[in-house]
């Protein structure tokens, strides 16, 4: 018996030596390892949507993310970042493996796509509707402030303005001042189709609704 017992614990002892040996071995080739980066996105996004970066690196512990347009670093592993301008970038990725300081660097490039310079152009002066003729005048759009607002000028009174936003080819002028000296307000909608913006929008002020229609072809 004494012998017997002697042969079992020689025998756990071998084996929990074995297992050790084993997890010391599979823990070393994880630590070991070099980082292998990778990540995808959307080849083209619109500006000012949200862009979701999808890490699928391995081997890697630490993440570095550069977005192309001079913004800070994002140690994120897999972030969501909103560009602010239009343009073509290239977006880096640095993968590590903090146990051996070995890197690898994974770049793509991403077309962020402004969807209103379609828009962006001088007009003609009406050319049908009740606008068109003597009563219209050249009408312009620029870009506005925000992603998805452009500056329509010229739209009814030469040298005033008003507000819309762009969504696909249509363009929407919410309710806002028109001629606040004369408490007149605006409101109406558009569309684009081709080089021709058809746009009907109500003026408003303490007595009178005027609806007003007019087409414009870009110069």
């Amino acid at each position: 018996m004494k012998n017997s017992k002697s042969l079992f614990l020689t025998l756990c002892a071998s084996a929990l030596l074995i297992i050790t040996s084993l997890s010391a071995c599979k823990k070393d080739d994880k630590d070991t390892a070099a980082p292998v980066a990778c990540f995808s996105i959307c080849d083209t996004v619109a500006l000012g949507q949200p862009v979701s970066f999808t890490n699928c690196s391995e081997h890697a512990t630490q993440f570095a993310w550069q977005f192309g347009d001079g913004s800070t670093i994002s140690a994120a592993q897999s972030p969501t970042y909103t560009y602010t301008q239009a343009g073509t970038y290239t977006v880096i990725l640095v993968a590590t493996n903090t146990n051996t300081a070995k890197t690898e660097t994974k770049s793509k490039t991403i077309v962020v796509a402004d969807p209103r310079t379609k828009f962006v152009s001088p007009y003609s002066t009406a050319e049908q509707g009740s606008l068109s003729g003597a009563d219209g005048y050249d009408l312009s759009i620029v870009l506005g402030t925000t992603p998805n607002e452009v500056i329509i000028n010229n739209i009814y009174d030469e040298g005033l303005f008003v507000k819309a936003t762009i969504s696909g080819n249509t363009i929407t002028i919410p309710t806002q001042n028109y001629d606040a000296a004369n408490g007149i307000t605006i409101v109406g909608s558009g569309s684009l189709s081709g080089n021709k913006i058809n746009i009907t929008y109500t003026l408003t002020n303490s007595t009178n609704n005027d609806v007003v229609t007019g087409i414009w072809t870009k110069k």
